[in-house]
């Protein structure tokens, strides 16, 4: 059975081809667009995996590599202090190379890398506040509800520094009551939604209505 939050992130994906479709050339969120297909198929994959009783746990610990990365790829295009971009980097890289030595020589791909994951819920949470604190000294005002950036980067901040406490301990959860087992399932699929009903936000509020309900324009971004 498929669970409600890949109906969720399926949704964001198809909002953000939309916005893709409608932009006359490639911008930073372009590349937003084919990351929400990969989580996609990536889901699909996962609860095919898990209807089949096949153990789901190597695809999400690749996945998450590429996730962490591609996150602070992302924030990186919307800061704009070059030693901060040089900064972000290394970070991307640094990241990469321990989460792949993490996961092939030390923890291994059939454990849940809680380590690597919980550094990079760590490292995106700390790349969020940097964004927040460049938007509080920029010289001009900026109205925050129009930016993408603004939405991409506050529901990472949220799910990141919500679910860092608990995935640090997330090996411990299958020794937990069934109760509460489900409890965390839910809580895990709540944090979900929230975050990518925030990333769908993040390309509909580019969008304005003209003339007529039925009739949409798109601002450049």
């Amino acid at each position: 059975m498929i669970q409600f939050g890949v109906y969720i992130i399926a949704l964001s994906f198809t909002i953000s081809l939309i916005y893709l479709l409608k932009q006359p050339k490639p911008n930073k969120l372009s590349s937003f667009t084919f990351f929400l297909l990969a989580t996609t198929l990536v889901e699909l994959s996962a609860n095919y995996l898990s209807s089949k009783s096949i153990s789901n746990l190597p695809l999400y610990n690749l996945f998450s590599i590429f996730e962490f990365v591609f996150y602070i790829f992302t924030i990186r295009q919307f800061i704009r202090r070059p030693l901060a971009k040089k900064i972000f980097i290394v970070l991307m890289v640094a990241y990469g190379l321990a989460a792949g030595i993490n996961i092939f020589l030390i923890q291994g791909i059939q454990v849940f890398n809680s380590v690597t994951y919980a550094a990079g819920c760590l490292l995106v949470v700390l790349c969020c506040a940097y964004y927040f604190v460049e938007i509080l000294f920029r010289p001009t005002p900026v109205t925050l509800v129009r930016m993408p950036d603004f939405w991409i980067c506050s529901g990472l901040l949220f799910y990141y520094a919500v679910s860092f406490p608990i995935y640090g301990f997330v090996n411990f959860v299958n020794s937990l009551p069934h109760a509460l087992l489900k409890n965390f399932n839910l809580f895990i699929q709540i944090l979900n939604i929230i975050l990518y009903t925030m990333f769908s936000i993040a390309f509909l509020c580019r969008f304005k209505v003209t003339k007529s309900p039925l009739s949409l324009s798109l601002e450049p971004y």
